[in-house]
């Protein structure tokens, strides 16, 4: 059994689950395939603010930091090396959660992207927006 799949874009459409998402009229799109920027533009922008209405994906990055109290691991060697203790500071390592993953930095990047594809001019301007929204 074989599925004739006319191009690469409804293959991944197909494989994500967001065709779903789409209106029945835009499926008809497969014939057109200038029009093909703009469905994958409207789907994924839908996407995203659906992300944002719940919350984005969320992790963890390393950081250090001079503080005036602990948090996380003490780094010793920064610590003595410009005498923060004689200051009532301390130099620390540790995690912090934060939203700027890598997983939302490739769909901001990919937002930027797309708007430069597509030719209505307010699906443009949405997914500049987004891509925006998640810069901040």
């Amino acid at each position: 059994m074989s599925i004739p799949v006319r191009n690469i874009w409804w293959l991944m459409l197909y494989a994500s689950d967001l065709g779903k998402a789409a209106a029945p009229a835009l499926l008809a799109a497969e014939d057109l395939p200038e029009e093909i920027p703009d469905l994958m533009a409207e789907i994924l922008a839908r996407a995203v603010e659906q992300r944002q209405r719940r919350q984005l994906s969320t992790a963890f990055r390393q950081r250090g930091a001079v503080l005036s109290r602990v948090r996380g691991r003490i780094d010793h060697l920064a610590t003595a090396r410009g005498q923060l203790l004689a200051q009532g500071r301390i130099a620390c390592r540790f995690e912090e959660l934060t939203v700027d993953s890598p997983r939302n930095r490739f769909v901001r990047t990919a937002l930027h992207s797309v708007a430069w594809l597509v030719h209505k001019p307010e699906l443009a301007h949405r997914c500049r927006s987004l891509a925006h929204g998640l810069h901040r």
